[in-house]
């Protein structure tokens, strides 16, 4: 016969794993979703055969599509003529910004919060940012990639 703290501690541990369990599905389900939804848009995904379009057309009113979001601003204040960020788009490599103007005088790395979502393969996982004395600074992504152009001519090259 089993004594009664044997017993509790069977049921704790069965609480805790079901827990554990419901807690993974719950979020991994939520983080499919999520992936999913830019799917769902797509030509593949939600086009009907043309017979059900023509018979469905008269049923259902016409579906506005969604309009795409602007992408967000990457360039902070325009840099001026002859700088060295007058040379430099986003979407440029680090390797070929650095060949093109040089090292900053000071790099700063650092993780983003998406590096701490299970699952997230995307490339906004950490950041760089790269200092250059009296032009600003450049951010680089998780590839390597320029994100942002931050041009301070205040800057004093150091983070």
């Amino acid at each position: 016969m089993k004594k009664i703290s044997e017993v509790l501690s069977e049921r704790f541990w069965r609480v805790v794993m079901t827990v554990f369990v419901i807690g993974s599905l719950v979020s991994g389900c939520a983080t499919i979703e999520e992936t999913l939804d830019g799917f769902q848009d797509s030509d593949t995904g939600t086009q009907e055969s043309s017979a059900e379009n023509e018979s469905s057309s008269a049923n259902k009113a016409p579906v506005k599509e969604a309009e795409p979001e602007p992408e967000p601003e990457t360039t902070l204040y325009k840099p001026a003529p002859g700088s060295k960020f007058s040379k430099v788009k986003v979407g440029m490599s680090y390797r070929r910004v650095s060949d093109l103007i040089g090292d900053g005088s000071d790099i700063d790395t650092y993780t983003t919060g998406k590096a701490w979502i299970p699952f997230y393969y995307g490339s906004d996982r950490w950041r760089k940012d790269v200092y250059y004395k009296k032009e600003g600074r450049l951010v680089f992504n998780s590839r390597d990639d320029l994100i942002e152009i931050l041009v301070d001519e205040d800057e004093d090259g150091y983070r």
